[in-house]
């Protein structure tokens, strides 16, 4: 898991943590102590975190999109800052962290997270540079940074920008996939959207650059796995597939109530499963990793084992596969994922007896996976009547499974298989 330090260089090198007096604002400040215990396992993965508990409408934007809008906010000495959303008070110390002088003025609706904020701060040292309360009361200020726009969205706190000023804003809705800012100057107000990545240093980066509508798509759907709010299909499709994945396991929230420790395991999980279907491995493997470490699971090895495949180190995710096997043997993606690792490491018959237990297994929700792999391999042995068998199986447990029925298919037409 990245730590503090890799965390920071990685967005140094990635160009995208450009100012110095941010960086050390972000070294200066350890995240851990702004989380409640139970989640400090969490701190610094790259990728929206909840703050508090109570994780509904309590979840710190991702580093890289709090690094972008701290550096939208141009900060400089002896300014007046206001932030709508306490974030536990975390991004309100790195603003004054990075400022010389000035004050910050931290909005937070409500009470419980105020005082959690306040508290933090204090420990800091920071409670003279920080005021806290329910609404912007200290104006005009210079900057303002809206982190959630539900407690008072961009139009409605521009009336207390100074002249000159501006306010920093997430894009809220689907229509607005980029950092908005309005900006006051001469009594004008200019609105943009700010869409593309930063310049950063020559070479940084390379090759990896993407929108920022991309992130902020990317950050909400996190967000709403932690939170537990299903805003669209795409939320839907993925809370359906972890509800499948850890039906009948420890983390099967209609059978068990979870405790906080075990919650945050789940939707670590959820929230590393978005990551690697978007393709961000590296990402997807460090939740999948701070998962585990706050409640082992067979499904956090099983996946895990699946980002490494990903990557090529198909060796490496059999240890993993190995390892689920070891926390719940009745758990049975890892039998069918060995097999399927080792049929492409060209070791058939080895993989033959675990595809065999994948069936065998009692909490498998996908036995048509090690039936059509079972099919694939008999093909390849010419056990043409075995292999049917398998295939049948697959499209009678699943009639829609487009593998199975291709390879039936081929047999119906007693055509040579290759694999």
């Amino acid at each position: 898991m990245r730590g503090r330090e890799n965390l920071v260089a990685s967005l140094c090198d990635r160009g995208l943590l450009t100012s110095p007096a941010i960086e050390r604002a972000l070294r200066s400040l350890d995240l851990e102590k702004w989380l409640p215990p139970e989640l400090r396992g969490l701190a610094y993965a790259n990728a929206p975190i909840p703050f508090h508990a109570n994780f509904r409408g309590a979840v710190l934007p991702s580093p890289t999109a709090l690094v972008a809008l701290l550096q939208l906010l141009d900060l400089r000495p002896e300014l007046n800052v206001g932030i709508v959303g306490g974030c536990a008070g975390y991004p309100a110390a790195l603003v004054a962290k990075a400022m010389e002088g000035g004050h910050v003025t931290l909005a937070e609706v409500d009470a419980n997270l105020r005082e959690v904020a306040a508290r933090n701060l204090d420990d800091a040292g920071l409670d003279e540079r920080v005021t806290i309360s329910d609404d912007l009361t200290e104006g005009p200020f210079q900057r303002i940074l809206v982190l959630d726009p539900t407690q008072r969205p961009m139009r409605e706190v521009s009336g207390r920008l100074a002249d000159p000023g501006f306010v920093v804003s997430r894009g809220s809705s689907p229509e607005q996939l980029a950092f908005q800012k309005r900006i006051r100057s001469g009594g004008e107000d200019l609105d943009l959207s700010i869409t593309d990545m930063p310049a950063g240093p020559p070479g940084a980066g390379e090759g990896r650059a993407v929108m920022w509508s991309r992130l902020l798509i990317r950050d909400a759907l996190v967000e709403h796995a932690w939170e537990a709010r299903l805003v669209g299909h795409h939320d839907t499709h993925f809370a359906e597939g972890i509800d499948e994945t850890f039906a009948g396991g420890p983390l099967d929230t209609k059978i068990h109530d979870l405790d906080t420790t075990r919650l945050a395991a789940r939707r670590a999980f959820h929230a590393a499963y978005i990551l690697q279907s978007l393709g961000e491995l590296e990402d997807a493997e460090d939740l999948y990793l701070r998962s585990l470490c706050l409640f082992p699971t067979a499904e956090g090895h099983t996946f895990l084992g699946w980002t490494y495949s990903f990557r090529g180190d198909l060796n490496r995710a059999i240890d993993e596969c190995k390892l689920a096997i070891e926390t719940d043997p009745s758990f049975g993606n890892p039998y069918n994922d060995i097999g399927a690792y080792l049929i492409e490491l060209e070791r058939p018959d080895e993989a033959i007896p675990w595809l065999k237990s994948a069936i065998e297994s009692t909490r498998y929700c996908c036995y048509f996976y090690a039936h059509t792999n079972l099919g694939r391999l008999y093909m390849l042995r010419g056990q043409t009547q075995l292999a049917r068998k398998h295939l049948e199986e697959a499209v009678k447990i699943n009639p829609g499974y487009e593998p199975a029925m291709d390879l039936l298919r081929r047999l119906n037409r007693q055509t040579d298989y290759v694999a």
